[in-house]
């Protein structure tokens, strides 16, 4: 099934999703708590400031999408597909803080 959508603040919430594809969705500040996704891709997706807490992954696929902000906690990486990019995205998530290093005027 293959879903097309310019939305923002919709809400998923507490679906069931298998075998999905969203493909060049506007999904900015959607609503995907608690949800359960098995077989689902975001390709080329604005998935910016989303909200996954909750949500039970299997196989999904965030590669290619702007996942900018997403409200995700750790312990739910496992089932997710990113790419290595992105991964400075998820660790906001586990409350740490990037930082660059500290210079001294030389």
């Amino acid at each position: 099934l293959n879903l097309f959508f310019f939305c923002t603040s919709i809400s998923f919430s507490l679906s069931k999703m298998k075998n999905i594809l969203f493909e060049k969705c506007i999904l900015v500040d959607a609503d995907f708590q608690e949800c359960e996704m098995d077989n689902v891709r975001f390709h080329g997706c604005d998935l910016t400031g989303a909200s996954f807490l909750g949500a039970k992954f299997k196989e999904v696929d965030l590669r290619e999408s702007n996942i900018e902000n997403i409200k995700i906690s750790p312990e739910q990486f496992r089932g997710i597909i990113i790419e290595p990019s992105e991964a400075i995205y998820l660790i906001g998530a586990t409350g740490a803080k990037v930082m660059y290093p500290e210079t001294e005027d030389l």
